[in-house]
């Protein structure tokens, strides 16, 4: 078997969330045990480093040796350094997806996430791949079968992706895709940009998803101008104290304003179980 030529960074952090620590933990178990085919950089806490090294442990060696974890406090995350905004942010009614319901430095680590990925290749901790990207520790949360295991992701469908552009799942469903597709436009066309803030005049509702940002994939030039591309725009939120729903919010900004095709957006034209859209690239990379 070739070796593989993706490198996805993912996160383990126990924070108050939506699901609970021990079913975060669940799915690590799961996801670890299809390591096969790609190589795997997984930032932890210093608290939890040895919780998941036991786990490791148990898998064979061939699959110990494409799996890295790296102790990464939260006081070293790029924007822990906007601490009071994270906390204000949770604590504002109009981001109804965080407030009162997880931990504030939840939504910064979800934010977080371009910038594992650019350690991951600027440490080079696996330096022989092409691509690199993100998988959220979730993303294969259930029983997983033997094809993913032996053939996810099929590098001949990985020669495929443009390494020039950053790859993302549409999470709406086909009927409701172009109502959603106007609001996007819409709200992020440059009349509804204030000026001197470069942010929306109206707030991001929370419930307007449209990309999940639980997956990426691009090369490795590309993911070092998606850090460094996402982070400005997050600033601007930041700077201005406007609410940031999460990453996924980020994401929608920067894709429509994007004039240059930097972004690939994969969308589903069959009917399917709406939750399935959130994890797409399982099938799409058999």
């Amino acid at each position: 078997m070739e070796k593989p030529n993706i490198t996805f960074s993912s996160c383990l952090y126990r924070l108050k969330n939506r699901h609970g620590n021990q079913l975060h933990l669940d799915w690590f178990r799961n996801f670890i045990r299809i390591v096969n085919r790609f190589y795997l950089v997984i930032y932890t806490c210093e608290n939890d480093y040895n919780i998941l090294i036991r786990e490791i442990q148990q898998l064979d060696e061939n699959t110990q040796q494409k799996i890295k974890v790296v102790i990464k406090p939260f006081t070293e995350f790029y924007n822990y350094k906007y601490k009071s905004f994270w906390i204000e942010n949770n604590n504002n009614p109009q981001c109804a997806t965080l407030y009162n319901i997880t931990d504030w430095r939840l939504n910064m680590l979800w934010c977080e996430k371009v910038h594992f990925v650019k350690q991951t290749i600027e440490q080079k901790y696996f330096d022989t791949t092409e691509y690199y990207g993100w998988c959220d520790i979730g993303y294969f949360r259930d029983i997983i079968s033997g094809d993913i295991r032996e053939k996810w992701p099929n590098p001949d469908k990985l020669r495929d992706f443009d390494k020039e552009r950053v790859y993302y799942g549409c999470i709406i469903e086909s009927i409701y895709l172009r109502t959603a597709y106007q609001y996007h436009v819409r709200h992020f066309h440059p009349s509804n940009i204030d000026r001197i803030t470069g942010v929306p005049i109206v707030t991001y509702p929370a419930e307007a998803h449209m990309f999940s940002g639980g997956f990426y994939i691009t090369g490795r030039e590309k993911a070092v101008w998606w850090c460094d591309y996402f982070q400005r725009i997050l600033e601007k939120y930041i700077r201005n104290k406007v609410v940031v729903q999460n990453e996924q919010h980020i994401i929608a900004h920067c894709v429509f304003i994007d004039e240059t095709n930097n972004f690939c957006i994969i969308k589903s034209c069959k009917e399917t179980c709406p939750d399935k859209l959130w994890f797409m690239f399982r099938e799409f990379l058999l």
